[in-house]
């Protein structure tokens, strides 16, 4: 393990010791990182986790980036969805929201859902892909002071591999840079509530179903924003 002498074939290796402390937390977390790719069918080695050492917090975007291109593992894209992919984003959102929708009403509804869908196709909805592969969509629109995430499904074969944290990430570094907060709610029994908590969403109110959520920009970022508005004369 790092911090300690590693055995090769009998004979001495080389002592690794990634960020300097004495008592290293680097393995851990590895061997940590490690089962949750394996979860996925996915081998993190220590070649592609040393891509990444040494990065920060606030690189955690490039950090991911840099950690999947090592492994080979597709990033993701967006573009406008098309209405001819209806049927499969259909299929997608089923898969994705099918458990949730039956522990919080009961059953899925097919006679509902399907006509349902087909009426509410959002402007700008966009689809999310990987590897070139549809694998879910996003549905944003703008509301006084935020951005409304109103979906972002992906397909559970693509769930796990960091795509939702980096696209909202996206998100919010648009909203910070237009001084905006962004928004959006869940499903009580969705466990994605534990992801929008790690990126700084919290709780602002609830219905018999959903938890509604806000994330608010960094003041000095807003602060930052505001300054300059006034300063090119937009207020």
């Amino acid at each position: 393990a790092p911090g300690a002498t590693v055995m090769i074939g009998g004979d001495d290796a080389v002592v690794f010791d990634f960020d300097g402390l004495i008592i290293d937390s680097e393995w851990a977390i590895y061997e940590t990182a490690r089962a949750a790719f394996t979860v996925h069918g996915q081998d993190l080695t220590v070649e592609a986790w040393a891509t990444i050492v040494g990065l920060g917090e606030e690189d955690d975007d490039r950090a991911w980036s840099i950690l999947l291109a090592a492994m080979g593992v597709p990033g993701y894209g967006l573009r406008p969805a098309r209405r001819e992919e209806s049927e499969a984003l259909y299929a997608i959102h089923r898969a994705a929201m099918e458990r949730y929708v039956a522990e919080t009403w009961g059953a899925w509804d097919e006679v509902f859902q399907r006509p349902f869908w087909a009426e509410s196709w959002p402007p700008g909805r966009q689809a999310i892909l990987v590897d070139g592969e549809l694998a879910g969509f996003l549905d944003l629109a703008e509301r006084p002071g935020s951005i409304w995430v109103g979906n972002i499904e992906i397909h559970p074969r693509f769930q796990g591999l960091g795509t939702g944290s980096a696209i909202l990430r996206e998100v919010q570094r648009d909203a910070s840079t237009r001084g905006l907060g962004a928004t959006l709610q869940v499903l009580k029994v969705n466990p994605a509530r534990r992801l929008y908590e790690r990126l700084g969403f919290r709780e602002t109110g609830q219905t018999d179903t959903h938890y509604q959520m806000a994330w608010e920009a960094p003041m000095q970022q807003t602060a930052e924003r505001t300054i300059l508005a006034f300063l090119d004369g937009e207020d």
